[in-house]
């Protein structure tokens, strides 16, 4: 009987070790690696895009593909729409709106002035919800700067991914979600008839 509750005891402290281990906040070190390094990667895309929407588009989906949350951002701006959806629309509906991401920050962050990021604050929302404030500033005038709050949030698994950002204090989520609920509720709140609305905004953005 004492070996069992010595065993039960040890196994269930095990457990909850674990568990925060599994769970654990990122360093305040690691959190201003990401969003540096994340952010050198977007100004390299406008260096190297300047007048190139396409090419600051490309870019902006292959940074989304490795460092965004996008499934979440795409179930999050499609608001009820998401529920009553079957798994191949949904899984469409979010290639598509990967791609409709990132040409609305292609087309919403458009020259590169020899910018570089300050970052100006860490903040923990939650355990696992971080926000980062920080400037987008050329380095030659600090004074003409763009506001950029990160909002990340730390995976199980060590990992941070980015849910959303607001530029100038817009946050583009919560844009594109009143955006998309103004279209559902005019077509049945049918999250297909908004992947195909995407995908027809899509092309003739890109004629």
């Amino acid at each position: 009987m004492h070996i069992l509750k010595r065993f039960l005891t040890t196994t269930v402290v095990v457990l909850i070790t674990s568990s925060v281990a599994a769970f654990a906040a990122p360093t305040k070190e690691t959190v201003k690696e990401f969003v540096t390094i994340l952010s050198g990667e977007v100004i390299d895309a406008l260096k190297n895009n300047e007048n190139n929407l396409a090419g600051r588009q490309a870019s902006f989906e292959e940074i989304f593909r490795k460092a965004g949350d996008v499934p979440k951002i795409a179930r999050f701006v499609s608001g009820p729409a998401w529920r009553d959806a079957n798994d191949t629309v949904k899984n469409h509906y979010v290639d598509v709106y990967r791609e409709y991401m990132a040409f609305t920050y292609a087309s919403r962050i458009t020259q590169y002035n020899n910018q570089e990021i300050i970052i100006q604050r860490i903040s923990d929302v939650t355990e696992r919800n971080i926000l980062v404030n920080t400037k987008l500033a050329p380095k030659t005038d600090k004074n003409n700067s763009m506001s950029v709050l990160w909002q990340l949030l730390s995976n199980s698994d060590g990992t941070l991914k980015v849910t959303d950002l607001s530029i100038e204090n817009i946050s583009m989520a919560l844009t594109q979600r009143a955006e998309f609920a103004s279209f559902l509720r005019n077509n049945d709140n049918d999250l297909k008839k908004l992947t195909l609305f995407l995908e027809e905004r899509l092309n003739s953005l890109n004629k």
